[in-house]
């Protein structure tokens, strides 16, 4: 459920978002399994990739 939560503030370009949502789930005791880390972590490297260069093409 949190990897689609993740997936869609990524497209959104809402990053902070994600990032506090996993945040708050740690605190709350909730671990993150690999693949939310992983969709916040290629969300932010389209997210670089944009503000660097102004297109990405990662997928």
């Amino acid at each position: 459920m949190y990897t689609s939560l993740m997936n869609a503030y990524s497209k959104d370009k809402k990053m902070q978002n994600g990032y506090e949502r996993l945040s708050k789930n740690a605190q709350e005791g909730c671990q993150s399994d690999s693949y939310a880390c992983n969709t916040l972590i290629l969300g932010l490297s389209r997210w670089v990739c944009l503000m660097t260069v102004g297109s990405c093409t990662i997928r």
